[in-house]
């Protein structure tokens, strides 16, 4: 005969057949206080187990043995996000310094472009200015920069009145700009011809950030700093040097600019004695134009021909 104990099954078994019996833990198995839960309801058997079947002792050392993070743990998780934190962002500031250094120097560059292709193309159309003064190249400083300046006429010129012409009266300067203290480069046009050749007109601003301006002139031979007689001293020359009447063959151009413009000058002084606070050095276009009208005097056709100064009429 088989005994009924034998067939009863296991009290870890929830899911075997029949009925389970657990006890609570403060009674023996001998004890009469059970408490039976059938195996189709696990979830409310797991409540049961939780609440009676484990002892006190064992959920208090589960609790104490929970870990956390330590002070050293939160401190370098905290120094190794600043890290990463700081490294980003000077990872993105230099990102943008360097777009805005490249989009200065993309600006300074067309400035630069435009600025001496202007001037060659109205060299390029250059006629005598009078019949005193043909042509007029003074070398000039301004402090310790070089601030040249041309005075001559051109036939690059659109009439915007009826009364004008084909012709006008040209002269490139650099000043300084009281307000933000940069050197910039003007041209003066006078389309009315008058005995005062190189004043009147209007004046247009053509760069600004100049950091030189050099011009030479060029004879057939050699190389002028300078070129006309503005003071007259060839009527007391027996003599006088090739450079001081008629007009050049050639002018070499030479500009300088600043490779930061939009960075301020802290000391307007400074630019006009030719220190300047910007570090990077500047920017230098340079060319050599011919004058395509440099043989014509002053009164000449377009076809006339002219002796150059210095040499017997």
């Amino acid at each position: 005969m088989k005994s009924k104990s034998a067939s009863l099954p296991s009290a870890s078994d929830p899911h075997s057949g029949g009925e389970s019996v657990l006890r609570s833990p403060d009674q023996s198995p001998e004890g009469t206080t059970q408490r039976t839960f059938r195996s189709c309801r696990p979830f409310r058997a797991r409540k049961w187990a939780r609440e009676y079947a484990l002892p006190t002792e064992v959920l208090t050392a589960s609790a104490g043995t929970a870990r956390a993070f330590t002070l050293v743990e939160l401190i370098v998780s905290a120094s190794l996000m600043s890290m990463i934190l700081v490294s980003s962002y000077i990872c993105l500031n230099a990102g943008m310094h360097s777009r805005k250094l490249v989009q200065q120097r993309s600006t300074t560059i067309q400035t630069g472009r435009v600025a001496i292709n202007l001037i060659a193309a109205d060299l390029r159309s250059a006629t005598p200015l009078s019949e005193e003064l043909e042509f007029i190249g003074m070398d000039r400083q301004l402090g310790n920069m070089e601030a040249d300046n041309i005075d001559f006429a051109t036939h690059r010129y659109t009439p915007t009145k009826r009364s004008e012409g084909d012709w006008a009266e040209v002269s490139y300067y650099i000043s300084q700009d009281e307000k933000t203290g940069q050197n910039v480069l003007y041209r003066r046009r006078d389309a009315t011809p008058d005995p005062e050749p190189m004043m009147g007109g209007s004046k247009e601003e053509i760069a600004t950030g100049i950091r030189g301006l050099s011009f030479q002139f060029y004879d057939g031979f050699e190389w002028f700093e300078e070129w006309g007689d503005a003071e007259g001293k060839a009527q007391f020359m027996e003599f006088p040097d090739s450079n001081m009447s008629g007009m050049p063959e050639a002018v070499r151009i030479q500009l300088a600019l600043d490779a930061e413009p939009a960075k301020p000058i802290t000391n307007a002084l400074n630019s006009v004695e030719g220190t300047h606070t910007n570090a990077a050095p500047p920017m230098i276009f340079e060319t050599i134009v011919r004058l395509n009208l440099a043989g014509h005097r002053w009164g000449a056709g377009p076809t006339g021909s002219a002796t150059r100064g210095g040499d017997d009429e």
